[in-house]
């Protein structure tokens, strides 16, 4: 079966990073990568079991999928303020039961507006095999050729940021 890396990019994200980390019981490895956060966000990572990785001062030219340790075939970026969703973790048991070929994966992300009220959008590229990373190499973006894309069906929740209940001020006035 193929392994799964999640990657969690952090600063500050103390208030929503247990829930992302809660969400990826499907994943083999979950590594956070942390931007400075003085917060709590790499003492709750490491209370879940994450390996936590200062953020690299990246120049122009390189990029985080340059620093990612190889720790599975395939990664599953997610940002705190996200979490997997029942329906796409039941998919991913699947899926890689099914061992698929390396390919890039779109989910499609739901997000929360301030009110509280859900809309799913078009799917971003989260789930992609090592072999069909896009890398920097010099100044230069390499993209390997010939690389598939395909899509799952679950998806990967969005909340918004503060939550609803403590977002009073962008609650719409009736």
């Amino acid at each position: 079966m193929p392994g799964i890396c999640a990657i969690l990019l952090t600063h500050c994200d103390a208030q929503h990073i247990g829930r992302a980390l809660e969400t990826l019981r499907s994943c083999d490895y979950v590594i956070v990568v942390d931007s400075g956060s003085t917060d709590g966000t790499v003492q709750i990572a490491r209370q879940y079991g994450a390996r936590v990785m200062p953020m690299p001062a990246l120049s122009f030219g390189d990029s985080l999928a340059n620093f990612i340790p190889p720790l599975g075939d395939w990664v599953l970026s997610l940002s705190a303020d996200e979490a997997v969703s029942e329906s796409l973790e039941a998919e991913l048991y699947e899926w890689r039961i099914a061992e698929p070929e390396p390919a890039r994966y779109v989910v499609p992300i739901r997000r929360q507006d301030p009110d509280g009220e859900w809309h799913t959008h078009p799917g971003e590229p989260r789930l992609i095999h090592r072999k069909c990373m896009t890398v920097y190499t010099g100044c230069r973006l390499v993209t390997p050729k010939d690389v598939r894309l395909a899509t799952l069906q679950g998806a990967i929740l969005q909340f918004s940021f503060p939550p609803p209940s403590e977002n009073f001020s962008h609650r719409k006035r009736r």
